[in-house]
């Protein structure tokens, strides 16, 4: 049996928590086993919990340690790792948890999940320079529309039904008073990581729809003629301004 296969074994096992998958392979009595299994079996869960509390502390303090752990298990359990590197994992909490029955009374836990994943992975994204505004200076004025810009590969952009922006900042206070969070706004926003710091920047629902289209390679004048209405508050040059701000793109195009 190769290394590979006893290790998939001995996961599965822990997992189910049944000696069954590994019994066959370990020359041990079934006791010794059992005493062992439980062993792994704690320690494995105890690392992956450890692991999702620092990914999604906010998700734990407006839930509860004990309650975070339940979830922790729940979720290990349907979504065991499949590869070692754990900073990639818990990538689908946001789906379990709105699948998840006992969150049901928390409707915005899900989306804060998201926002949480989305910081997690944009301090752990590559290395990219942005470019800054003054790279428009060297595209002829009559061209500038018809740029594509390529936003930074550390970036998501997010939107909730809940301000989950809001809520996220409130939590990073020790004390934090939610009497003025109005529950029922929206939210726009984009994570992303600006040299070493990893930023929630807020849009308006203008601004969020216009970046999508620039994300899709949809260029300029296209995303702002799509999004404009009368008084549509959006002003591209104070937008782009902010954007290139906060290095939100990393190259520029103009299509010929």
């Amino acid at each position: 049996m190769s290394l590979e296969d006893l290790q998939n074994r001995l996961s599965e096992s822990i997992l189910l928590n049944n000696i069954e998958p590994i019994k066959k392979s370990i020359s041990l009595e079934e006791k010794k086993i059992e005493t062992r299994l439980k062993i792994y079996q704690t320690n494995f869960i105890l690392s992956l919990t450890d692991s999702l509390r620092a990914i999604y502390p906010v998700v734990e303090r407006l839930v509860g340690k004990e309650f975070f752990i339940f979830l922790s298990k729940s979720y290990i359990k349907k979504h065991p790792p499949k590869k070692p590197n754990l900073n990639i994992y818990g990538n689908q909490m946001s789906d379990f948890i709105s699948n998840f029955a006992e969150c049901k009374n928390v409707p915005y836990l899900s989306d804060i999940s998201k926002l949480e994943w989305a910081r997690h992975i944009a301090y752990f994204s590559k290395e990219v320079e942005s470019i800054s505004i003054k790279a428009l200076e060297k595209i002829p004025k009559k061209n500038l529309e018809e740029i594509t810009l390529t936003i930074h590969p550390s970036a998501t952009l997010i939107k909730s039904k809940f301000p989950v922006f809001h809520i996220w900042e409130l939590n990073q206070k020790e004390n934090s008073n939610f009497s003025d969070v109005n529950i029922n706004e929206n939210e726009y926003g984009i994570v992303i990581r600006n040299n070493n710091n990893v930023i929630n920047y807020r849009l308006n629902f203008y601004e969020f729809e216009w970046l999508t289209l620039i994300s899709r390679k949809e260029n300029i004048k296209y995303a702002s003629l799509k999004i404009y209405k009368p008084n549509t508050y959006f002003k591209l040059e104070k937008s782009l301004s902010n954007l290139f701000s906060i290095g939100t793109f990393i190259n520029l195009r103009l299509k010929t």
